[in-house]
């Protein structure tokens, strides 16, 4: 997809994004000053869903200073995986797992592991209408990215994989 091509779905609207980040962020007076949206991986790295990274301004209150923040809206994707997706269930169990299980099951591992980063993004929202949708922390933010899936079929990034795994 080249520079410029990606324009936001339907569902994505100022009052979807809003209604995302006051039920997810708990802040029922939050107002969104603006927000873009970009294709958070190139074309053909995910296969199973549609995942658009999402920055935003946003201020709490009345006089506040504005707060910048960026997360990765998650849907299912189109055709085949999503009758596969809608007939397993699986995007409803995803949301399960990284809203309700992933979060204390990292509860558990900081008690012994203080120091250990969690094992997923924050999920910090989902809604179901007019789309299924799985909002998570931004982890580029923090300087992850996509390993290239090409190299790992080579098994190069086995070494990645080695040595954050000895850390668990």
């Amino acid at each position: 997809m080249a520079e410029g091509d990606f324009q936001n779905p339907e569902w994505l609207t100022e009052a979807y994004v809003t209604k995302a980040f006051r039920e997810g962020l708990n802040k029922p007076d939050l107002k969104i000053l603006k927000f873009s949206a970009e294709p958070a991986v190139g074309k053909g790295e995910n296969y199973s869903s549609i995942l658009i990274r999402i920055a935003v301004q946003y201020v709490n209150a009345e006089g506040a200073e504005p707060e910048n923040v960026s997360v990765v809206f998650k849907t299912q994707a189109v055709g085949e995986f999503l009758k596969f997706s809608q007939k397993t269930r699986l995007f409803k169990k995803e949301a399960l797992m990284t809203r309700s299980i992933l979060p204390e099951v990292n509860k558990v591992l900081k008690k012994f592991f203080p120091d250990q980063s969690n094992l997923n993004a924050t999920a910090i929202w989902n809604g179901v209408e007019p789309i299924e949708c799985i909002v998570f922390e931004d982890l580029k933010v923090d300087g992850f990215h996509l390993t290239n899936r090409y190299l790992l079929k080579l098994g190069v990034a086995f070494c990645y994989i080695k040595y954050y795994t000895r850390d668990l």
